[in-house]
């Protein structure tokens, strides 16, 4: 590699390079044999001359400020390594040949061939707190795709054969070798299809598959807006089943179609368009279906952004900060790319990932391609979010929720920190709870196919009113998410009771809730039993709903009685802002010191918190028809952690005997 010493009188003499925003250094980063060799050797190329400049380092170069921040992320001061990321394309001599069979291009025989598959510099240390933080990606120049190296265009669009090649060969590696990923064989296509012909697009007919018909399908996960959209009617039928081609489809829809010719998928499953719209017992027959299909199409297509189904996805590729600088080609020419240089960050959720009806379906869907603002990202049951194409932003490895791999008919390995039934079912719910609806009782129908999938999985158990019976004691401790209210969605209003729902289940509160966890020692179920709206939607709107309990409980009055400093610690979280609850919002902090609380209330304790120090239970009122039924209207949590002892034996110990000599009866809850 060229001296360091040349490279500081270079600079001193003649000033920064022609980039105008990289040291000579830098800029030279491909320049040379000898440095393609370091970035392919196992250790990579050591960061060192930011220390050579010394004293004589004035100028300003972006490359040595991003590797000068990825140092501080490393727990005590060391050389950065850059080390080379290489794409799956090979190059070979071969590669060099013209449409004449002519070599191109002579390359060198002391030149690595394999660095023409260089994609990405790592910036790598043993002592970074996290590996892999910093990244540098080439890019080709804008609207050329470089006929030798293996990178995709500055300018790339989003359905370019770049990133439908590179979502091939995904697609084709999980199939083959994700151990918690479903393989390559064929699904069974659903009752409809829109067949997109081949990748010319000369042919587009919706399609009834013979039965039990195998091929590969995707699946498009899209908002549907507020606005009309062309759909599929009954009156339209024999005619789209013949052509389709001229009809006046949404951009998303539009979108959709190219993405999966690109892909050289055949046959793609949309809504709006595959199932009669105006044919409630159609709607009926494949409502319930809607987890199966998502679950076993090839691959879904998630337009993230799309606000409706007007918006379309494919736009253009928007990559951080990038700089041009050479790279040296086998016969010692050089061709110019751009590196793009960013830090890693945190995953963020598109406007797909707030709406309600698109949770199953990301939960459900095996292979996930996501079309975001600024790029294309991908996600399978084995890999978390990552850009399909380099040079896009990377994000950190985060926690993302799956059900388990056996619903893909995949054993699960062992694993003892493995989730629960009633671990998965609260991350759906403090999930699914937050999201939007424009219609709020489809919150029952959006969660229908996950509940059909976990029921083949927990054969034993049977979900009623959103709790599952097996552990349904242990999740009856929700409350809201004690969001302010000015912080509330506006798609609802403030506490607005879902109708067709108990009082006693989450989905009577269209908000954010979140179910504590303790250990359902002090109350039992006695008796549930639901009567469904619909005959045949078992997991639909309820027409009557019963729960009884058995426990105890004190009542406001007894409460009102204790001291006020012993309520300090009492924190109750109620579920309507109804006017005879004003003082109990959804700040607990503004009733404790109030002290006050609604006359027919009864605080039911249900047992001891294992996430807090405490007793946790659910607040009942009794209603005025003298039938001694009950409605459940809040929970509660009482804190046993004080640093005033005192309190701690006085108020307290006063608060525990009031519910221990209380009398155990049952409470009827509707």
């Amino acid at each position: 590699m060229e001296d360091e010493s040349a490279l500081i009188k270079q600079t001193t003499e003649t000033g920064w390079s022609s980039s105008g925003s990289l040291c000579p250094r830098c800029y030279g980063l491909f320049s040379t044999t000898s440095s393609l060799e370091g970035f392919l050797s196992d250790e990579g190329i050591a960061y060192t001359w930011i220390e050579s400049w010394g004293s004589k380092f004035t100028g300003i170069c972006v490359l040595c400020q991003f590797v000068v921040r990825a140092m501080s992320l490393s727990r005590k001061r060391c050389n950065l390594r850059l080390k080379a990321v290489l794409s799956a394309a090979s190059q070979t001599i071969e590669s060099f040949r013209n449409l004449d069979g002519e070599i191109s291009l002579i390359p060198d025989p002391e030149y690595p061939v394999n660095a023409l598959q260089i994609r990405d510099l790592e910036v790598l240390s043993e002592t970074m707190l996290v590996p892999g933080f910093c990244q540098l990606h080439l890019l080709a120049v804008p609207d050329y795709q470089s006929i030798f190296l293996s990178i995709p265009s500055l300018q790339t669009q989003m359905d370019s054969p770049w990133i439908m090649q590179e979502t091939k060969l995904r697609i084709k590696t999980c199939q083959e070798e994700h151990p918690l990923c479903p393989g390559s064989t064929m699904p069974i296509l659903p009752r409809r299809v829109i067949d997109v012909g081949g990748k010319d697009g000369t042919s587009l007919k919706l399609y009834a598959p013979k039965q039990n018909e195998r091929a590969n399908y995707a699946t498009l996960s899209y908002c549907w807006g507020t606005k009309p959209q062309f759909i599929t009617t009954l009156d339209l039928m024999a005619d789209l089943l013949r052509d389709m081609s001229k009809c006046n489809l949404s951009q998303t829809h539009l979108d959709a179609i190219r993405v999966t010719r690109g892909l050289g998928i055949r046959y793609l499953w949309i809504d709006a368009l595959c199932i009669i719209q105006d044919s409630p017992a159609d709607i009926m027959v494949d409502m319930p279906n809607m987890g199966n299909i998502y679950k076993s199409s090839t691959v879904t297509i998630a337009a993230s952004e799309a606000q409706s189904a007007h918006s379309g996805f494919l736009g253009t590729l928007k990559y951080p900060p990038t700089v041009p600088l050479p790279f040296l080609l086998p016969d010692g020419s050089k061709e110019t790319v751009w590196l793009s240089y960013h830090e890693v960050k945190p995953s963020t959720k598109g406007h797909l990932d707030t709406r309600g009806w698109t949770l199953q379906e990301t939960l459900l869907s095996p292979r996930r391609i996501t079309f975001g603002y600024s790029e294309v990202q991908w996600q399978c049951q084995t890999k978390y979010m990552q850009p399909v194409c380099q040079g896009a932003q990377t994000y950190l490895p985060t926690f993302v929720e799956r059900l388990p791999s056996t619903i893909y008919g995949i054993a699960a390995p062992p694993d003892k920190h493995a989730r629960t039934p009633w671990g998965i079912w609260r991350e759906f719910v403090q999930d699914y709870s937050a999201r939007k609806f424009t219609v709020v009782e489809d919150r029952w129908n959006g969660m229908a196919g996950i509940i059909g999938e976990l029921s083949k999985l927990w054969t034993n158990d049977e979900c009623v009113a959103g709790f599952w019976k097996s552990f349904m004691l242990e999740s009856l401790a929700w409350h809201h998410s004690n969001l302010d209210i000015s912080r509330e969605p506006t798609w609802m209003l403030p506490r607005q009771k879902l109708t067709n729902a108990p009082s006693w289940s989450w989905l009577s509160l269209p908000s954010r809730v979140q179910m504590l966890e303790f250990s359902p020692k002090d109350l039992e179920i006695v008796d549930c039993s639901v009567m469904p709206l619909v005959e045949t939607a078992s997991h639909g709107a309820l027409k009557e709903a019963v729960l009884i309990l058995r426990g105890k409980a004190i009542t406001s009055t007894e409460l009102k009685c204790l001291l006020p400093d012993g309520l300090k610690d009492f924190h109750p979280s109620f579920d309507s802002a109804a006017s005879e609850l004003e003082a109990w919002n959804s700040c607990p902090s503004k009733a404790s010191i109030l002290g006050e609380f609604p006359d027919r209330a009864v605080f039911l304790r249900a047992g001891r918190g294992r996430e807090v120090e405490g007793t946790v239970g659910i607040i009942l009122e009794q209603l005025e028809d003298n039938t001694g039924r009950f409605r459940r209207i809040g929970a509660w949590t009482l804190l046993w952690s004080t640093k005033n002892v005192d309190l701690k034996r006085t108020a307290k110990d006063e608060l525990r005997s009031a519910w221990q000599y209380a009398m155990t009866r049952e409470w009827k809850i509707i």
